[in-house]
């Protein structure tokens, strides 16, 4: 089966500047450049066909291409399609309108077409929108937490006080923090369990 390819990326993020700077603790706005990149880089580790949950977040349109001989249903890689329309393509590149009908079962959703009378070496092109919604409120809470803890963990990480594993002051003792390693592993189990239950393979 041919990967999918986007070719209308979401309008939105699932969290949104304020929500990042509240989880990384910051006020102002002198950050926000940095931090919307480390959004996008945390969204970009879920999202779409490479993600690792292997499904759409927000609204976004790809397109899938089948051949002629690939058997029905034709399978779409992502659950939650909203819509999805269909063109024959012949080898000389010209365009036909296909009619396809959108339906779904408990694997994932699929579309099935009329292919009486095509051409040999015609292919179907499926072009859907898929995701949660139009807006991040659309996206699940434990997925947005999930974004967010991410972000914060791996801000904080970068910072000076991320690498701090212990404080000694003069005839006082010391003082010992969690290393960088167990934070980081124990917000990777946190962002995990929060994922879960949201996780599929791609079909």
């Amino acid at each position: 089966m041919r990967p999918p390819v986007r070719i209308v990326a979401p309008a939105v993020l699932p969290v949104t500047i304020e929500e990042v700077r509240d989880a990384c603790r910051i006020t102002g706005s002198s950050e926000d450049a940095r931090l919307l990149r480390m959004a996008q880089a945390a969204v970009e580790r879920l999202d779409g066909y490479r993600g690792r949950l292997g499904r759409a977040l927000i609204h976004q349109t790809w397109r899938q291409d089948f051949g002629i001989g690939e058997c029905a249903p034709l399978r779409l890689r992502f659950p939650d399609v909203v819509s999805a329309t269909g063109l024959w393509l012949d080898l000389d590149g010209t365009e036909t309108a296909a009619a396809i009908r959108l339906d779904e079962d408990v694997v994932s959703p699929f579309v099935v077409a009329n292919r009486n009378g095509g051409p040999a070496g015609r292919l179907l092109r499926v072009t859907y929108v898929a995701g949660y919604g139009p807006t991040a409120a659309d996206v699940p809470a434990a997925i947005r937490e999930a974004i967010l803890l991410d972000i914060g963990h791996r801000f904080h990480a970068t910072s000076e006080g991320g690498q701090i594993r212990s404080e000694t002051t003069e005839d006082v003792g010391s003082i010992a923090f969690n290393s960088p390693e167990q934070t980081a592993l124990a917000t990777k189990r946190m962002i995990d369990d929060l994922l879960r239950d949201f996780r599929r393979g791609n079909v």
